[in-house]
This record gives C-alpha cells, sequence and structure tokens, in this order.
C-alpha cells in the first residue's frame, strides 16, 4: 500500500509554504521560486532533480534580491545555511513517499536558501513585494505530430532551414534532437549544426526564452562533464548567446570560466570572440 503524500514544509521553521511561482521579469529564468512567509527562507524548484547546483545559484540570487556580488560574497555558516527537500511533486503540490507516485516519476526538488539575520533584514521586504509579480506555472513542452528524429536529420542534411525552423516553433524536441546531433566527430557537420542551433535558437527564444535557457545549460554541463564529450557545445554556446546577448548574455560568466581549462581554451576564445563581434 502505497503512503500518502504529505504538504510541502520549510525545513528550517516547518510551516507549510506555498507552491513555486515564477518571476515574469527574469525572462531565462529556469526555476520557479517561492518564499517561506514564515521565516522568509526562499526556495527554488528544479524538475528534473539534475540541476540542484543551478538551482541553488537562482535561489541564492532571488535571497539576495539578484544582487549578484552580495550573493556570491556570502559563505555557508557563517552568512546563511541551506536545506533540500526531494520526491516534490509540482502537480500536486505534495512531498510523495516514493519516486513513483500515481504511475508517475517525480523528479522534482526543492533547493531552499535562508539568510542569516543581518542580510535577511536587508533584503527581505524586496524579495517578498518582488514574489507579488510571479505567476503560477504555466510553461508547457512544445509537442507536434510531425515530430521524428529522421524528419530532423533529412532536413539537416538537406539544409532545410525553413522547414527546420517551422518545425523547431512546433516542436521542443527539435532543440534536443539538435543537441544530440552536435556530438560528431565529422567536424563540418558539426559546424553546421553549431549555425543551425542558433537560428532555431533566435527564432524559438522569441516566445520561449526558457527553452534556450535549458539548451545553454545543457551544453554547459556537458562541457564540465569529466569524460564527456564537449564537441561543440562551447562554440554552440557563443554563437546563441551572440544571436541575442541581451537576453543570453548572462551566460557569458559561466562561458568564460572554462578558460582555465587547457583543453579547451580555444574553443572558448572562439565563442567569446563570436560574441565580441555581435556587440
Amino acid at each position: 500500500m502505497q503512503s500518502s503524500p504529505e504538504e510541502p514544509r520549510c525545513p528550517f521553521c516547518y510551516y507549510g509554504i506555498e507552491q513555486p511561482k515564477e518571476l515574469p521579469k527574469r525572462k531565462v529564468s529556469e526555476f520557479p521560486v517561492g518564499v517561506c512567509a514564515h521565516c522568509g527562507a526562499v526556495y527554488a524548484f528544479d524538475a528534473t532533480g539534475h540541476n540542484l547546483g543551478a538551482a541553488f545559484i537562482e535561489a541564492i540570487l532571488f535571497a539576495c534580491n539578484e544582487d549578484d556580488n552580495l550573493a556570491f560574497s556570502l559563505s555557508y555558516g557563517d552568512d546563511y545555511t541551506d536545506a533540500l527537500v526531494g520526491n516534490y511533486d509540482i502537480y500536486t503540490h505534495s512531498v510523495v513517499p516514493e519516486k513513483i507516485y500515481n504511475d508517475r516519476y517525480v523528479r522534482g526538488a526543492l533547493i531552499f536558501v535562508r539568510l542569516f539575520e543581518q542580510f535577511l533584514e536587508a533584503t527581505g521586504e524586496k524579495v517578498k513585494e518582488k514574489l507579488k509579480y510571479t505567476t503560477p506555472i504555466t510553461k508547457t513542452k512544445l509537442r507536434s505530430e510531425k515530430f521524428s528524429k529522421e524528419k530532423i536529420r533529412q532536413y539537416v542534411a538537406e539544409n532545410n532551414l525553413t522547414d527546420l525552423l517551422a518545425l523547431a516553433e512546433e516542436d521542443s524536441r527539435v532543440i534536443n534532437e539538435l543537441q544530440r546531433m552536435l556530438y560528431t566527430p565529422d567536424e563540418r557537420l558539426r559546424w553546421k549544426i553549431i549555425d543551425l542551433l542558433g537560428e532555431v535558437s533566435k527564432r524559438v527564444g522569441e516566445k520561449r526564452p526558457d527553452l534556450i535557457s535549458k539548451l545553454i545549460n545543457n551544453l554547459l554541463q556537458s562541457a564540465a562533464c569529466p569524460g564527456a564529450s564537449a564537441w561543440g557545445a562551447l562554440e554552440a554556446t557563443g554563437t546563441i548567446i551572440s544571436i541575442n546577448p541581451s537576453l543570453f548574455g548572462e551566460f557569458t560568466k559561466p562561458l568564460l570560466s572554462f578558460i582555465s581549462q587547457q583543453n579547451l581554451r580555444r574553443e572558448v576564445t572562439w565563442a567569446i570572440g563570436k560574441i565580441a563581434t555581435a556587440n
């Protein structure tokens, strides 16, 4: 017999919390956020459970009222504490006892950050004010009956950009398939995919910047993963940022961090140069 789900509670004060919501002014925000009404702890929702580090950054930036200088100067234990609540189901707003619930695999997690008193006093009211403008989660995956992996590969082979862009607007799996095609030993094909990812990101990003934000995160994570092939990942990231630096420019800093890795220095230099030519 399956145990009953529980009401999600703040791990610091144990009061019930509201469903995380989205900040409309953070155009590329991937993680919905919330604030505990009792103790002021903030939390970010990671739907996959695989992007906890990025969700933590979202949470601590939100807690600091988007002041990145403050956020990245804080020390764990001295200035803030954090906590994780796993098995969170966004659809029922509950914490389920098992990974499988009602025949669905629940991967979600809530990452909590609570600033200590002196910082909470400085930012808490501003964060609560910003929360008034959040909206319930409404984003859905784009799906089309026209989609197939074979069709994407055909469009690429035929240089059929028109149909590729049209299908990308209808189905977000086009982006995923192009990313998979990026990791090929065929250098000529790889550069073609980099250019196509740029074109697709330009079109899709106009209406769904969150999807392109997720793509860039995936590209950067693949480059950071030890032992994984980073073929084209950093160049594609630079190309996407260069097309709309005002929207995706915030990813330039994490991209530039790869310059310290000697085996990726050439790729990073090319990507940064691509962004520079667009400004």
